[in-house]
């Protein structure tokens, strides 16, 4: 018996009294005692009620409570600003494209100087058959869990998002100019938003969307793993430069938080099986309060490496790839952060109805 059913039988043993009018006649009741009722409440107040099964309808069953969607939205659009705002800083302004340049000729050095025997796995995310692979590999896992567990609404969402963000990311980079400001300027191509961390950041948001209540944490930890050393390795291998990579991990979070703002039917947790994940609110709430404080220590980094970016200064090297990794872990961190606690607000709206599950076994007499 579902919930809906459950309140209706409970409904109607309330209402099973002797119900007189004020003349001591009783209620017409024909065929059953809910026609009855009906047609006996319809002659008092001159007009027929709602029917019993829209009077328990809770609208939580078939849609996430308003707030959720509306700072899902909101929150989007806020991160889509901060990818624009990003990329004018550091496209549009001398000391953005400086600061670029600098980290693009230094990191690999340093890298190969003091982490060398890492230098496998930066080859391996930078290799275009294994990151197209990977990314392969975690979108048909994503689509298939949404298929089984049968959230048409969250495979068109997934379709949706996919398409957006690799068009978006392929025109971006195609038609938006990138004038040339600095002296020394080693790479004059057009790489912002990076369309492989585009890619990869979309694959694992997508597996975020699919997987149970129980697994959004671990596919939180996962997916900020993956996206956080293919972006990295990608600045090491001098295929994007730092700014290029946040901007397609800002860009991804907003395009999904508005995605998540449409979350209807289907694309919820099941009533009966909802509830609260400590595991979100434990290990989302570290990684939101890092990447935002990490953020702002990488921001304060490149206000300190700004006076000597102009002559070169060798001092700026350290602070600059600090600063660099820095962006790209946090802003993975607080992307990833930022889905997973809207994935479980939109998909697992807690109510009266949405708490009921199935009756509880009964004690063994052993």
């Amino acid at each position: 018996m579902n919930p809906v059913e459950a309140s209706m039988a409970v409904f109607e043993e309330d209402q099973d009294v002797d119900v007189r009018f004020g003349d001591g006649r009783a209620p017409a009741r024909s065929g059953s005692s809910v026609e009855g009722r009906s047609r006996a409440d319809q002659k008092i107040h001159g007009r027929a009620p709602a029917t019993l099964l829209q009077s328990l309808q809770d609208p939580l069953l078939a849609r996430p409570r308003r707030a959720a969607t509306v700072w899902a939205a909101i929150l989007g659009v806020i991160m889509l600003a901060a990818a624009a705002c990003l990329w004018c800083l550091a496209v549009r302004t001398m000391e953005g494209q400086e600061f670029d340049n600098l980290v693009w000729s230094k990191f690999r050095p340093a890298f190969e100087a003091h982490a060398g025997w890492l230098s496998p796995v930066a080859t391996f995310c930078t290799t275009p058959v294994c990151v197209v692979g990977t990314m392969c590999v975690v979108i048909v896992i994503g689509v298939l869990i949404a298929l089984i567990r049968r959230r048409w609404v969250l495979v068109l969402q997934q379709a949706i998002l996919g398409m957006v963000a690799g068009v978006s990311a392929y025109l971006l980079k195609h038609f938006l100019p990138r004038p040339v400001y600095g002296r020394t300027v080693f790479n004059t191509a057009n790489t912002s938003p990076s369309g492989h961390s585009t890619a990869v950041f979309t694959a694992c948001v997508i597996l975020l969307l699919a997987v149970g209540l129980s697994w959004r944490w671990v596919a939180l930890l996962i997916s900020f793993a993956l996206t956080s050393t293919v972006g990295v390795s990608l600045v090491i291998g001098r295929w994007h430069r730092p700014s290029d990579v946040v901007v397609a991990f800002f860009m991804v979070t907003g395009m999904t938080l508005i995605v998540l703002a449409f979350t209807r039917g289907s694309g919820m947790d099941k009533p009966g099986k909802r509830r609260s994940s400590a595991g979100i609110q434990i290990v989302a709430t570290i990684t939101l309060v890092m990447g935002a404080a990490g953020l702002c220590y990488a921001g304060y980094l490149v206000s300190q490496v700004l006076p000597g970016l102009q002559y070169m200064a060798q001092w700026t090297v350290r602070p600059a790839i600090e600063a660099s990794v820095m962006a790209i872990l946090s802003s993975s961190a607080l992307g990833l952060s930022l889905v997973a606690v809207f994935r479980q607000l939109t998909a697992s709206p807690l109510s009266a109805v949405g708490l009921v599950g199935p009756p509880p076994a009964p004690e063994s007499d052993r």
